[in-house]
């Protein structure tokens, strides 16, 4: 599985426009409804206004980005050895120079700073992989139009994360590897921008390809 066959294509723009009035219409009335309610009314009222809530946050993040991600079934991809991780994910906003795949019981990345703990981002996926073992991977260089876009993105309350493939992990190397720009909203991820990464390959590509990067 590459990202592409990871990500769900995006449902007509007709149909997803129609679903989020619907509940953002729902959302509306419980607003009027909670101030109204009866004690027994409450508790029901809440939950669905959080249904309406996470619902209208789930489809517009599906109607502005380019599908959902499959992020389980890409993070439970090995290297080459069949041991060790194929992808990972980071913060692209927190300062770090290493990305740690966690020897933890759930899928756990840590970012670290000169071997000091930054982040961790804590999936709530089982860990397939050795649970002593701990994987280290380098951040990378984004193009300045990702980099511009998740600028964009923090300055609205949304966290940008890198999801990719380390050219090595562990001195376990890969072919020329296709990074993504990923947010999340209530547990699911989707897709804004996927590209080639040629630095990994080639840190020369930092010259022949400047503008691309600045």
């Amino acid at each position: 599985m590459d990202l592409a066959e990871a990500v769900q294509a995006r449902r007509p723009e007709e149909k997803l426009a129609a679903e989020l009035r619907e509940w953002q219409g729902a959302r509306q009335t419980l607003d009027l409804i909670l101030p109204r309610a009866l004690p027994s009314e409450e508790a029901v009222a809440r939950r669905l206004h959080g249904e309406a809530e996470r619902s209208v946050a789930w489809l517009e993040f599906e109607r502005r980005f380019k599908g959902r991600v499959d992020l389980e079934s890409l993070l439970r991809l090995s290297r080459g050895d069949l041991k060790t991780p194929r992808w990972f994910l980071y913060d692209v906003m927190r300062s770090c120079d290493a990305v740690v795949w966690g020897s933890h019981p759930m899928m756990t990345f840590e970012l670290m700073k000169a071997s000091r703990l930054i982040h961790r981002i804590v999936l709530p996926y089982s860990n397939p992989f050795a649970r002593r073992a701990r994987y280290v991977a380098s951040p990378i260089i984004l193009p300045s139009k990702i980099r511009e876009r998740a600028l964009a993105l923090h300055a609205e309350g949304i966290t940008p994360y890198v999801l990719y493939e380390p050219r090595v992990v562990n001195s376990v190397p890969i072919p020329r590897p296709d990074p993504a720009l990923v947010v999340e909203t209530h547990g699911a991820y989707f897709l804004v921008e996927m590209w080639e990464d040629t630095v990994a390959e080639d840190p020369r590509a930092l010259n022949t390809l400047r503008e691309f990067f600045t």
